[in-house]
């Protein structure tokens, strides 16, 4: 499921080949691809590409009032933790630490919506839940816990209240 849409691409989106398009929809810290050599018993060298350690994490602000679902890497996680908060981290760390278009936007807010409290933030492109899909349902009716009823009592009652009811 993605939840970045073609606008949040053309916002954040970056025409630098050396940077992607997903590292300035995301919180990095710094952290990019890199290159290194390695030989082999032969003494030829074969290029590999380390990757930074990246997952998907709901990040709450506080002074936004707002949930986010981005990208975020290890060091950026280790970072937020060391400050205390994901806006404390987003303030007290340096843009060119940030260094994602994404993330220095919600900064951006952040510092408007602590100096007039009555800011309306507006849409952030991608931050929006998908409706539920046909494999989404599947996915749900498949994992319905299953109860054991006699027949007796399951032809006699209702068994939606055995169920969890969805909001």
């Amino acid at each position: 499921m993605r939840n970045f849409s073609a606008e949040q691409k053309r916002i954040f989106g970056t025409e630098n080949p050396h940077e992607s398009s997903n590292y300035h929809r995301g919180l990095y810290h710094g952290k990019k691809h890199a290159q290194r050599r390695t030989r082999c018993f032969s003494m030829k060298y074969s290029i590999q590409t380390m990757k930074p350690n990246v997952s998907r994490k709901n990040l709450h602000s506080e002074i936004l009032d707002m949930q986010f679902n981005i990208w975020i890497s290890m060091k950026a996680r280790k970072c937020i933790m060391k400050c205390g908060s994901f806006d404390n981290y987003l303030l007290n760390t340096n843009p060119k630490k940030i260094d994602s278009r994404f993330g220095l936007h919600i900064r951006n807010l952040i510092i408007q919506k602590r100096k007039n409290p009555d800011f309306v933030i507006p849409y952030i492109p991608g931050q929006a839940t998908l409706p539920k899909t046909k494999v989404t349902k599947s996915w749900e009716y498949r994992n319905t816990p299953a109860i054991y009823m006699p027949t007796n009592v399951r032809m006699s009652e209702d068994q939606s209240k055995y169920y969890i009811k969805t909001p």
